[in-house]
């Protein structure tokens, strides 16, 4: 195409502008965007093509600085004023932050207020009673809607005071309760209370006490099977005893040469305590023997 677009004329005036050849502009535009659009570069186009896209890209540039023009010469009144309003607004959010620090600030002092007459008041209902309040306050609870003032309302402590401390008396009472039968149970195992009632805040009581059970088993059983193996190694080196000697020179113990002889005999007349003391001096002396029994006629 050989045209070339004419850009829309103003005239700017009072801050009003008028364009007096605008849809000559437009028309012209499609024109040229409908030749590029279906535009088939081939060997004979190629320089047209080159020629007919710079073309293009200098209507668009010139367009864009027409309009940047356009745009400056109508603001330049406005830029003066909208930096004072700027100002102004900044101004303006400034006293309104100042004072949402205000409210912000009384606001946690009422709330502390409240809190501490809370605490009062739950304090006074544990008063001559074996408890302790152990009730956190909820911030839920601290509203002014559930106040008169810096009171609690009447309202607001039978729906929510009033159950917190029921609930709260009767989970110290079953505590205390658990915690007397655990105690009770370790003095019949004879085994230390105090792990047993920690273990309270993450198991239940019968959790805890069938723990309590298989721990004193265990220990007891560890202390017999202990027990065992002393009264063996006992017995063995009674053995010993009496089967080595020592050499003077060394005081090593060595083997003795004597020999050992196997022999039955048959006790009469003798009772069962008279028969004890007899296998008790027998053990004694590292003496294997095997008994029968044969009551006197």
């Amino acid at each position: 195409m050989t045209e070339v677009i004419t850009l829309p004329e103003n005239d700017i005036k009072d801050g009003k502008i008028e364009f007096k050849n605008l849809d000559q502009y437009l028309a012209m535009v499609n024109k040229y965007v409908e030749y590029g659009n279906n535009f088939v570069v081939t060997e004979e186009t190629m320089k047209g093509a080159k020629d007919e896209k710079a073309l293009i890209n200098k209507m668009v540039k010139e367009s864009s600085a027409r309009r940047s023009d356009i745009e400056n010469n109508m603001l330049a009144p406005w830029l003066p004023v909208k930096e004072k309003m700027m100002n102004a607004e900044k101004q303006l959010k400034s006293a309104s932050d100042n004072i949402k620090v205000q409210l912000d600030k009384y606001t946690e002092e009422l709330k502390e207020k409240w809190r501490d007459n809370i605490k009062l008041y739950i304090e006074s209902q544990y008063q001559d009673t074996q408890y302790e309040p152990r009730i956190p306050i909820d911030e839920k609870w601290l509203y002014k809607k559930n106040f008169n003032g810096l009171e609690p309302k009447d309202s607001f402590i039978d729906s929510e005071l009033t159950t917190s401390i029921m609930t709260d008396k009767a989970n110290q009472k079953t505590e205390q309760n658990e915690i007397k039968m655990v105690k009770e149970f370790a003095q019949q195992l004879n085994v230390n209370s105090d792990p047993y009632i920690r273990q309270l805040n993450s198991y239940s009581l019968p959790e805890v006490i069938e723990g309590m059970k298989c721990d004193a088993k265990k220990a007891n059983d560890q202390r017999e099977a202990q027990e065992a193996a002393q009264r063996a190694e006992r017995e063995k080196s009674i053995s010993q005893a009496q089967t080595r000697k020592v050499d003077e020179e060394t005081g090593e113990a060595i083997q003795t040469t004597e020999k050992r002889y196997n022999r039955s005999f048959e006790v009469f007349d003798c009772t069962k305590q008279e028969l004890n003391d007899i296998a008790q001096y027998l053990k004694l002396k590292g003496i294997r023997f095997e008994g029968t029994s044969r009551e006197r006629v």
